[in-house]
């Protein structure tokens, strides 16, 4: 594990979304100045979309998607809301597995959909995903564990 690795290290250096680890690291240092000792990921960078899969262990759904920076995110299983208050660009945490959350988060530009609860998804959303390049991930996780892991991944 990445704490027995760096046990008898000096310094710590975390990054914003790892600062509740704090007191369980005091005395480890990243191997890598620029990095967050407690998930790997470069400090210094803006996160993408393989950097979002890696840190909150998504399965990836399809690999036709580009990979885009993540600033914000929005949390909704209402479609309506989605479209009227998303920002732009935001990934889309919801449990609405069907093509018109495609459809909405195309129209938002998202650079993904994390689809929570392991809901199964249909063939003709993820041909949609494909089609609009929007990375489509899943977790076992709520909604709630991933907006809170994400929150904290993109606070500064």
């Amino acid at each position: 594990m990445a704490l027995e690795r760096l046990r008898g290290l000096r310094t710590v250096q975390l990054s914003s979304h790892c600062r509740q680890s704090n007191e369980s690291m005091r005395g480890i240092a990243p191997l890598n100045p620029e990095d967050c000792a407690f998930c790997g990921i470069d400090r210094n960078k803006l996160m993408k979309t393989s950097d979002l899969i890696k840190l909150l262990k998504l399965e990836v759904l399809h690999d036709s998607f580009d990979d885009r920076e993540i600033t914000t995110a929005y949390t909704s299983d209402l479609l309506s809301d989605v479209m009227g208050n998303a920002p732009d660009e935001s990934v889309l945490i919801t449990i609405q597995a069907h093509k018109n959350t495609m459809a909405v988060a195309s129209l938002k530009d998202s650079p993904a959909i994390i689809i929570c609860n392991s809901r199964p998804i249909p063939d003709d959303f993820l041909e949609a995903a494909r089609e609009e390049r929007v990375a489509l991930l899943r977790t076992s996780e709520n909604q709630f564990t991933v907006s809170g892991k994400l929150y904290a991944a993109l606070a500064k």
